[in-house]
Order: C-alpha cells, then sequence, then structure tokens
C-alpha cells in the first residue's frame, strides 16, 4: 500500500530525530518532500512511474505531436501501432533529431553511434526526442521506414502565381513570392495585413485540381504559417473545395504540436475529423483553397507567410513513457506532480517509498547541518537504488544517433 505525503513525513521524521519542527515543520517538510520526488525520479526509473499514453496519429513526414504533460523530460520506453507492433526507435536529444532530419533529406547517411550504444551501426526505424518551447514539451518523431500512407501536396506555396493565382481579402495586402524565407521547395507567399479589419484572407481559386477523397473523412490538413511580431492570430481556418461557395472548412487554434501559435514558423495540423461544409464541394477535384487568419485586435503587420499545404492519412501509435506526476490527489483522485496537501498518496509500491523517505531524510538532514549522518544514509540510499536496479532494469529508450550513407561508392571511392 503506497504512503501519504503525511506519513513519508512523519518516516523520514524518525530518522532525523524527530527534529522536523526546527526546519519548520510540516510546511517545510513539505517543500523537501516535492525535491525528493525530484530526485528519485531522475535517479531511478520506477516500474510504478511507467505510463501509457492516448492513441495518437503518427504522418509521414510529419515530426511535432503533442506530448503527454506528465512525461518525466525525455524519460521515452516505447512506441507501438494499434496492432501491438513495437518498432525500434532510439532516443536522441533534439540537435541531433534535426541533424538526423536533414541528413535524411539530402539521403546523406553514415553510421555512427553516440557513447557506442547503438551497436554495429545497426539501422533502426527512427529517432524520438522531447523538444520544449517556453517550458512547454513537445514530441519531435521521425519514422523513415515505417510503413505510413503517402503524404498529398495540394499546392507547394513556392509563388504566388505558380500554381494558380493566389489573391488577398478581407484585411490582408501586398501578397508576393518570397524566394528567401520559406520552409519547403523555393518559396513562400508572403503577405501583408491593413489593420482595418480582424480577419487576413489569401486564396487560390484557380490552383490544379487534386483528388482528397482519401483523406477528407479521417485524414489531417498540415500548412506551415510565418506570423510576424504583433500578428499572433487567435485562429487559422482552412478552406478547400471548388470555389468560395463549396468548399469544406476546417479551424485551428493551435500548432500540430498543441502549443499556441507563436512569431516565427509554426506547423498547424487541421483534423478533418471537425470540417463543416458549406455548398456541394467535391472532394476528387479541389481546386480551391483559402487561408484566414483570425486575430483579436486590427493592426498593421507586415511580413505573414504560408507555406507548403499538405493533406495525409496516418497511423494510430502508442507511447509508453516514464510519468512525473508520483502522487494522487487526495480529494480528485487525479494523478500530480508535487504534493497539494499532506493528505496526498503516492503511486509507488513500499520499496519505492521506502527510498522516497530515505531521500526526504537526506535533504532534512542537510538542511539541519547534518553532514555526516546525511552521508552515511546517502551511501545506504545508493546501494538501495542500485539493488533496485539490477530487480527493475530500466525500459527507457537508449541514447543514440545513427545515420547511414546510401550512396554508393565507385572504385576510386568517390561518392
Amino acid at each position: 500500500m503506497s504512503l501519504t505525503a503525511s506519513q513519508i513525513i512523519e518516516r523520514a521524521n524518525n530518522k532525523i530525530h524527530r527534529a522536523k519542527n526546527k526546519l519548520g515543520g510540516d510546511s517545510q517538510m513539505t517543500i523537501l518532500l516535492d525535491e525528493a520526488l525530484v530526485k528519485l525520479r531522475e535517479d531511478v526509473n520506477l516500474q510504478s512511474a511507467k505510463r501509457q499514453s492516448s492513441s495518437f496519429i503518427v504522418y509521414r513526414d510529419i515530426h511535432e505531436y503533442p506530448s503527454p504533460e506528465d512525461i518525466s523530460m525525455d524519460k521515452t520506453i516505447r512506441l507501438f501501432d494499434d496492432r501491438g507492433v513495437i518498432y525500434n526507435l532510439t532516443k536522441t536529444d533534439p540537435v541531433n533529431f534535426y541533424d538526423a532530419t536533414a541528413k535524411q533529406d539530402r539521403r546523406y547517411h553514415k553510421s555512427q553511434s553516440v557513447r557506442g550504444i547503438i551497436p554495429g551501426g545497426a539501422r533502426s526505424d527512427g529517432y524520438v526526442s522531447v523538444d520544449q518551447r517556453d517550458s512547454d514539451d513537445f514530441l519531435l518523431i521521425y519514422t523513415p521506414s515505417l510503413d505510413l500512407p503517402n503524404i498529398t501536396t495540394a499546392h507547394g506555396c513556392d509563388s504566388v502565381d505558380g500554381n494558380g493565382t493566389w489573391v488577398v481579402s478581407d484585411d490582408a495586402t501586398n501578397i508576393l513570392t518570397d524566394n528567401q524565407t520559406y520552409k519547403k521547395g523555393t518559396g513562400s507567399i508572403y503577405f501583408d495585413s491593413q489593420g482595418l479589419s480582424t480577419d487576413i484572407t489569401v486564396s487560390v481559386p484557380d490552383a490544379e485540381a487534386v483528388d482528397l477523397s482519401n483523406v477528407i473523412t479521417a485524414g489531417k490538413a498540415f500548412l506551415w504559417v510565418y506570423i510576424p511580431e504583433g500578428g499572433t492570430p487567435d485562429s487559422i481556418t482552412l478552406d478547400f473545395g471548388d470555389d468560395s461557395s463549396n468548399y469544406y472548412q476546417v479551424v485551428s487554434t493551435v500548432c500540430q504540436n498543441n502549443l499556441t501559435f507563436r512569431e516565427g514558423w509554426n506547423l498547424v495540423g487541421f483534423d478533418m475529423l471537425s470540417k463543416t461544409t458549406t455548398g456541394s464541394p467535391t472532394s476528387t477535384s479541389v481546386n480551391y483553397f483559402s487561408v484566414k487568419l483570425t486575430v483579436s485586435t486590427a493592426v498593421a503587420t507586415t511580413g505573414f507567410r504560408i507555406d507548403s499545404l499538405r493533406f495525409a492519412l496516418g497511423k494510430a501509435f502508442t507511447l509508453d513513457y516514464y510519468s512525473s506526476f508520483l502522487l494522487v490527489n487526495a480529494n480528485t483522485s487525479a494523478r500530480q506532480e508535487t504534493v497539494e496537501n499532506t493528505g496526498d498518496r503516492t503511486i509507488l509500491v513500499r520499496e519505492e517509498d521506502t527510498m522516497l523517505v530515505d531521500e526526504l531524510a537526506i535533504l532534512a538532514l542537510e538542511e539541519l547541518r547534518e553532514w555526516d549522518e546525511a552521508q552515511v544514509r546517502k551511501q545506504y540510499l545508493m546501494e538501495s537504488k542500485e539493488m533496485y536496479r539490477q530487480k527493475y532494469p530500466s525500459q527507457e529508450m537508449v541514447e543514440g544517433f545513427s545515420y547511414y550513407n546510401t550512396n554508393t561508392p565507385d572504385r576510386y571511392g568517390k561518392r
């Protein structure tokens, strides 16, 4: 049976010779308990902390996904599909992740490993990383070898008149081709706002027709949107269909990774399950596209851009990971990271609770300046942690970075 915060504090108090009042009583011990929880989960991958995400859809060439809110930074375990097939993914830091995807795009993949963890340069199914933006987590998933449906580029947005002609309406103005700032292809569609309306719209009524019938019911649309300073929208609306009277409409209020819109490039995902229909659009020959940014206050802003409008079906996956939420709220039964009241209970088993009590006792002894006793208890705790690791080996993804050279050298060694 797991222990409450109150019970953990009392057990630690016994180990510090009933001296908790010298530290400020239960309130200070609770602060130290939160610190002890962090230290324990950083040092040991606890069996009780293993958790499974909700099923989510992974798409070809789309790397950003929402992260479980309680993931313990980058402590991922495995990714598997709805059939239960586990994929051989390795964990890498965001810098190596982006480096790997860039090298994949250039078809240059040389066998390499970090700290020798990936044996023999064996090829994996891709990489997983937990990245952060403004202290919010999101997943980066790179799966070049997985059997995922192809992604359809509906409009490359490389130029204003390269595939139909883009026009402005509502508050948009000054539309042009930007061959300097773009995400895909050779350019992006640039436009400004005048500050007269809260809707900023660009559209192309005569693009080359594309068949989107396979993604119209359960797929997703993706669009890169560049937001200049002072122009962050509340929502972004995508219309697509036959014309301005017959179209499907999807709206997004967050990025594909579930974080809020920000200045700079944003990958925006539009879920077809939430679409509405106006008129009688034909999904087999879509040639009308419209993008509307809605801001809360009309303001003249320069430097909006859109790029690479794509549609895709994906595949459902689930992620196993180590959670940072080691407590259950006494009142709501919800999982949480920090102690809210002393009746909150851990999710831990006995030996894990014992290590937590020792971790708290050591922190308390250090605050009491009982350095020698704290050091002795640290040694005992280190031994306990090592015994635990041997009994319950970590299942965390190995950390590695491996890429491959697919170009075969000629007889002179040139590629």
